[in-house]
């Protein structure tokens, strides 16, 4: 497959001319029989044959190493992005500048940034020898929360013998992209989230124990109740002994991100408020990860003609917080909203919504009627609240409703 497509400043038009002038020459030196004419008409020719040829043959057998590539990191962390070049052909390539287009929210070190209304294009210069390869690494810094993609790849060099300038125009998408996680600000006071509930998942120190998974025996104590001795083991060891059951608890959280605002009208817009409630939300997943618990995010924004909202299913473990930042890091701000009210409507109907509910946006009574409901429904739900600038916020249990009281 062809990766570039080329032009040239010294077009069609201008070899037409070229070839003009050289017959009109050649028309002359037929009539004034002046063959001193010839030189200069030869010497014409020689430079658009050659002209010509080296436009056809200079970057054709250019290449990049396109592979797919993913880079990961925070913001304010350090890395490097390499473009590899492959310059197959024996022609050389002198004087050139690479360029690329990549959006605000990552600082590239390159030697001219040019705003432009695709974006920032950054320009660096390269050159190949004939049969040459060359390595570009560009150190960057990561800005803010989103996904960086190279576009608009071109390359511009002198044309050696008419000084015109040739241009290639990288053709494929290229595969390398830039993922910068939200930034983790600090939820005060989620100790009082978890709580123990029976359920499904290990935990030794739960106070609820399953009957019907024995783990093992130990030695009787007098507060033993007497029905729990295990008298086939304790014949065993002429010692009486105690059955030991797992201790299973449910501390699974659904986590719902409202990343709606409503105006006075009523009409919804993107949240002013929409990074510290991202960065707020990974923060939940790193605390719910570090106390080994399985959580779920729905967040309210979706891609046109696809499912209303966005869902990273239940789990737990390393490969789900990647799956958890990745879904963060990717949701655009000018992405579609749904409004909360029917997100929760969806789940309620679904009824798979997990025993804690962490609710993380703006709150407002149609959407607490509905939390409300859940809350009824033997839910812990809680809500988290900014404090001053958004550097932080608290977690506080949903406030009973008037009805409930």
């Amino acid at each position: 497959m062809t990766q570039w497509e080329s032009s040239s400043s010294f077009n069609n038009k201008g070899y037409d001319l070229l070839l003009s002038l050289i017959v009109l020459m050649l028309f002359i030196t037929l009539i004034i029989h002046q063959q001193l004419l010839l030189v200069p008409a030869g010497m014409l020719a020689s430079f658009g044959i050659g002209s010509y040829v080296y436009d056809r043959v200079a970057g054709k057998k250019l290449s990049i190493h396109n592979r797919k590539q993913t880079i990961r990191l925070f913001p304010g962390e350090h890395s490097k992005i390499y473009f590899h070049f492959f310059n197959y052909s024996h022609v050389p390539i002198l004087n050139g500048r690479f360029s690329f287009i990549a959006n605000e929210i990552v600082h590239l070190d390159v030697v001219e940034t040019r705003d432009t209304p695709k974006g920032n294009r950054h320009v660096i210069p390269l050159a190949f020898a004939n049969k040459g390869k060359a390595k570009v690494k560009v150190p960057f810094t990561a800005g803010s929360r989103g996904v960086v993609k190279f576009s608009s790849l071109h390359y511009q060099f002198p044309q050696l013998l008419n000084f015109s300038q040739i241009h290639l125009f990288f053709l494929p998408d290229f595969k390398t992209q830039i993922v910068i996680y939200p930034l983790m600000k600090p939820v005060h006071g989620l100790k009082r989230v978890i709580h123990f509930a029976y359920g499904e998942q290990y935990y030794p120190y739960s106070p609820q124990e399953d009957l019907l998974s024995p783990y093992g025996t130990r030695d009787y104590v007098m507060a033993d109740p007497f029905h729990r001795v295990h008298w086939k083991a304790s014949a065993k060891v002429q010692q009486l002994q105690t059955k030991v059951y797992e201790r299973k608890v449910d501390n699974s959280w659904t986590i719902i991100v409202n990343t709606a605002e409503r105006t006075k009208l009523g009409n919804l817009h993107v949240s002013n408020n929409l990074e510290n409630l991202f960065s707020y939300t990974a923060y939940l997943c790193r605390y719910a990860e570090h106390y080994n618990i399985s959580r779920e995010i729905y967040i309210n924004s979706r891609h046109p003609f696809s499912k209303p909202y966005f869902h990273k299913p239940i789990g737990k473990g390393k490969e789900d917080m990647k799956a958890a930042l990745e879904l963060l890091a990717r949701i655009e701000k000018e992405l579609p909203l749904t409004p909360m009210e029917k997100l929760l409507q969806r789940l309620i109907l679904k009824g798979n919504i997990q025993q804690t509910v962490i609710f993380v946006g703006e709150l407002d009574p149609e959407i607490s009627l509905h939390l409300h409901y859940l809350k009824k429904s033997g839910k812990k739900i809680f809500h988290v609240l900014p404090e001053g600038n958004g550097d932080e916020a608290f977690i506080s249990a949903l406030s009973s409703s008037k009805e409930e009281e």
